[in-house]
């Protein structure tokens, strides 16, 4: 049975998306307009529209959605619509209340570091309300409906590429390479925002000795083990793959552990961005975002 949302979840929910569009909307009117870093999206669409022809950021914000909601009708259903137009609309209304905020100009790397910081933590409360700007996140997902074969990752890549490339042609290549500055920091912020500030580790270890390294991650570390069925491909041999998630600090004791039972093994040891279940983020809270 799927558990209903309740009034405190949607109200939270509504709370990271009106806070992510204000920060969002300061990091425009702070960082990004007054120095012409045109970051990609909408928003730097509208920088570059603003500059050349006097029309607001806000403006182009609402006027390039709107067409945009009614293909998307067709594909995405009237509750995501809906929740597109809410945040549309906020944000553009953001854009328009908050600039009375003080422009940061002149200082590129300060604007590109902290614009970016700013941006991404509030695309990252966006997210963790389940919201969207639209923009070219719905552009992309429309075209993904169309083309299957294309990754919604891509397709984003590619429009925001060529916004910045059309920022370098009219405000310079320097202006440019500080707006690939900002894309990469906002980034990596809002997957701090969306996914946690600790990075846990995961292990796949495959060994002839899985029992014993096993109960000794178990019994030293004190973390969970999963015993998944291996086939070798060459040598067609049955064996035990070990899965365990741990902690980064405890990543050189898991792999003496493994070493010093079988230095023949074979190892993975790859991030964890996001780990919910027992001993990690609670999976009842719905921690997802």
């Amino acid at each position: 049975m799927v558990k209903r949302e309740t009034v405190y979840d949607f109200a939270e929910r509504c709370l990271h998306i009106i806070a992510g569009t204000i920060l969002i909307a300061i990091s425009i009117n702070m960082f990004f307009k007054p120095n012409n870093i045109v970051v990609g999206g909408v928003s730097g669409l509208g920088i570059l529209m603003e500059n050349l022809w006097g029309i607001k950021v806000s403006v182009v914000n609402v006027a390039f959605n709107i067409p945009l909601l009614f293909v998307a009708l067709k594909f995405m259903g009237k509750g995501y619509v809906a929740g597109t137009v809410a945040a549309t609309m906020l944000f553009s209304a953001m854009l328009e209340a908050l600039n009375f905020v003080p422009q940061i100009k002149g200082d590129f790397l300060l604007a590109s570091v902290f614009g970016g910081i700013i941006d991404g933590i509030g695309i990252g409360l966006v997210l963790k309300g389940r919201g969207s700007t639209g923009g070219v996140d719905l552009i992309s997902v429309l075209v993904h409906k169309v083309k299957r074969e294309i990754p919604v990752s891509i397709i984003m890549l590619a429009i925001n590429s060529a916004i910045i490339a059309a920022g370098m042609f009219v405000f310079g290549i320097n202006k440019g390479m500080y707006a690939i500055i900002t894309v990469f920091i906002s980034s990596k912020v809002r997957n701090m925002v969306t996914s946690g500030l600790v990075i846990s580790k995961m292990a796949v270890i495959v060994s002839d000795k899985s029992d014993i390294i096993a109960w000794e991650i178990m019994q030293n570390l004190h973390r969970g083990v999963t015993f998944l069925d291996g086939k070798g491909a060459y040598t067609g041999s049955e064996k035990n793959v070990l899965l365990c998630v741990f902690s980064q600090k405890e990543t050189v004791a898991l792999a003496d552990i493994v070493k010093k039972n079988d230095p023949k093994s074979f190892i993975i040891i790859t991030d964890a961005r996001l780990v919910l279940g027992s001993g990690f983020k609670n999976i009842e809270k719905d921690d997802i975002f």
